[in-house]
């Protein structure tokens, strides 16, 4: 089987959908099917893969191009491609590929990544509105199928009435990805109870969608009420929002304490391993690729609800769920300050999860087996 996953941007560098596509394709490949991913962009982080990546000029700005390269690829299937994997919500690039891939008669699978939450449109609410309504929800009801990332996101396209089937299937991550040092030695601990919480929050520096805001309104009140020594870390490229975020720190009297670090500068689980406690306070998260390598580290978590993998973090106790308000992420602070001694025991519990059950070469089979499925119905219907 040959599936051509497309991703108009291949960063790799923690953008989690990039991380995403990454992961998957090594681990199909290594179950002996070929893997495409073509982009209009591509990281130079990129070592030599398994996988074969074309990268596509787009001489257009358009938000609806298409390269005439691909176009033709496509309608003329001159790549064999069995079946086309489609990223991203409200990826306007997609609606061309997904066009002509029917007037080709080649399946596509979209894969949102972020759920049709109603918080997704609390910004820009007309716009996406409008968009999801003339474009999206069409690009939806045409697809094969759609993959989930948890069983939950799959009211939310009911409401808005596409009943287009899906499977479910959830992030990974790949091993070999983890450094040596982290992966073969088990959580280290710590001598005598921790005197200072080192707090880091790992991902793009997005007030709205990563609840940021509320965390330093949470955070200001932890620090003062508890009487606690604490640190706040924020990692990430910036999304037009450190400006906003340091006045508010300023404002909360906070700013000697929150650190903007900047883009990641190196391996994410390096970084992961130097603090605490990781947060991700959204208020909307498909998955949560910063949680899902801080439990491969070992450290215990305070995240949203909103996020997905929220379940498994309640399931397995390796953190604290919050509601994505300022006042339950306090209590959230308060809850894992009041346990730290337990900080270790907690972390292990999502280190062994996570490698037991979250692991690429666990979860690409799954998502293969309802390829194959698509194309067996296809060939039968």
């Amino acid at each position: 089987m040959h599936i051509v996953q497309f991703i108009p941007h291949f960063l790799v560098s923690h953008e989690g959908t990039s991380v995403f596509v990454k992961g998957l394709s090594k681990a199909i490949v290594n179950l002996g099917h070929k893997v495409t991913i073509i982009t209009y962009k591509v990281g130079t982080n990129l070592s030599k893969q398994n996988f074969q990546i074309i990268n596509f000029r787009l001489r257009r700005c358009h938000p609806f191009a298409i390269p005439h390269d691909f176009r033709s690829a496509i309608l003329n299937n001159t790549m064999n491609m069995d079946i086309i994997i489609l990223h991203r919500i409200f990826n306007t690039w997609n609606l061309p590929v997904a066009f002509f891939a029917k007037k080709a008669g080649i399946p596509y699978v979209v894969v949102p990544h972020d759920p049709y939450n109603p918080v997704v449109f609390g910004t820009k609410y007309l716009i996406k509105h409008i968009y999801f309504r003339l474009f999206e929800r069409s690009l939806l009801r045409g697809a094969a199928s759609i993959h989930l990332l948890l069983p939950e996101h799959g009211r939310y396209i009911k409401r808005f009435g596409v009943q287009t089937p899906f499977f479910v299937a959830p992030n990974g991550f790949d091993p070999e990805e983890v450094p040596s040092q982290i992966k073969l030695h088990s959580v280290s601990k710590p001598l005598g109870i921790p005197k200072i919480m080192r707090i880091l929050f790992l991902g793009r520096i997005d007030a709205y969608h990563k609840g940021l805001d509320l965390l330093l309104i949470s955070f200001a009140r932890f620090t003062k009420e508890c009487n606690v020594r604490a640190t706040l870390s924020l990692v990430g490229k910036d999304w037009g929002d450190v400006k906003k975020l340091r006045k508010l720190s300023l404002n909360l009297s906070i700013e000697n304490q929150v650190l903007f670090c900047g883009p990641l500068s190196k391996n994410s689980y390096e970084i992961i391993s130097q603090y605490d406690i990781l947060v991700l306070p959204s208020r909307f998260d498909g998955f949560g690729l910063s949680v899902l390598e801080a439990m491969v580290c070992g450290k215990p978590i305070l995240v949203s609800t909103a996020a997905g993998i929220a379940r498994y973090v309640d399931q397995i106790q390796c953190g604290i769920t919050v509601d994505p308000n300022p006042e339950s992420i306090f209590q959230g602070l308060c809850k894992l300050w009041e346990n730290r001694r337990s900080w270790v025991m907690i972390g292990q519990r999502g280190r062994e999860f996570a490698f037991q059950n979250l692991t690429w070469d666990r979860i690409a089979p799954k998502i293969v087996a309802n390829y194959n499925k698509i194309l067996t119905e296809r060939r039968n219907g």
